[in-house]
């Protein structure tokens, strides 16, 4: 995806923890990214189709009502390059492979 000079990827942060959401937010915007967060995947769908130009979504596994998987699932619907991480503190190798 090709950006005019001077512009910053947008990456989208979904995770319901609010401070690890607003981690990634800092860190990421320190590192020159434009970033949307997202604490739902109702609320991250919504994000993504006001921006179809994000970059890279971090999405965290473990979500109330859609989990990451699902989210990932309707993202790549709208946009199947759009790059995905699934980020979690509870993986099982099943869920990793």
């Amino acid at each position: 995806m090709r950006r005019p000079a001077g512009s910053a990827a947008t990456i989208l942060v979904v995770d319901d923890d609010t401070g690890m959401a607003r981690t990634l937010e800092e860190f990421l915007s320190r590192e020159g990214y434009a970033v949307e967060v997202a604490l739902s995947a109702a609320e991250a769908l919504a994000l993504f189709e006001r921006n179809p130009d994000v970059a890279l979504a971090l999405i965290d596994l473990i979500m109330p009502v859609t989990d990451g998987l699902g989210l990932m699932e309707q993202l790549h619907g709208t946009n199947p390059d759009l790059p995905i991480v699934i980020m979690t503190g509870y993986g099982t190798i099943e869920t990793a492979v």
